[in-house]
């Protein structure tokens, strides 16, 4: 019967391992790190982008655990795919990405934001953030005697 419990246990801790494996956030230690995406090459019912159209992304970082829908920060806008976010403030950040349609100048359609705790959106299908905190100052005032 203990064997069997044991058992039992085992099983469950392993699935409960490799589920929480899974969904767990793959974290990047840096003040600076770039962000590179694959190019929008079709609008949202599958056409292609149509000739004189002009794609370009926005690059949006919230805190970890932050309110995606409202309390995200845009770092900045770029035609190319991809980005160099610096971060000033310290903390864990989620990293986002929309398209934006121009036509004639003209704004005329954003994409969803993904972000990339979403492992569905992300290359190698792992949740990714970047955690930066400053580092302590330097020791100085360092000093060497003999001992008595």
């Amino acid at each position: 019967m203990n064997k069997i419990l044991y058992g039992v246990l085992l099983s469950f801790m392993f699935v409960f391992l490799s589920v929480n494996h899974l969904y767990a956030t793959d974290w990047l230690t840096a003040n600076q790190v770039t962000l590179s995406w694959e190019p929008v090459a079709t609008l949202e019912n599958g056409e292609p982008i149509p000739e004189g159209n002009v794609i370009k992304y926005e690059v949006f970082y919230v805190p970890e655990n932050g309110d995606k829908s409202v309390g995200f920060i845009l770092s900045g806008e770029t035609l190319d795919t991809k980005y160099v976010i610096t971060f000033g403030q310290e903390g864990n950040f989620v990293l986002g990405v929309r398209a934006t349609r121009w036509i004639n100048e003209q704004l005329r359609g954003k994409s969803k934001i993904v972000w990339t705790d979403d492992p569905a959106v992300m290359q190698d299908g792992k949740a990714h953030g970047v955690t930066f905190f400053h580092l302590p100052g330097n020791v100085h005032g360092l000093d060497v005697f003999q001992n008595e």
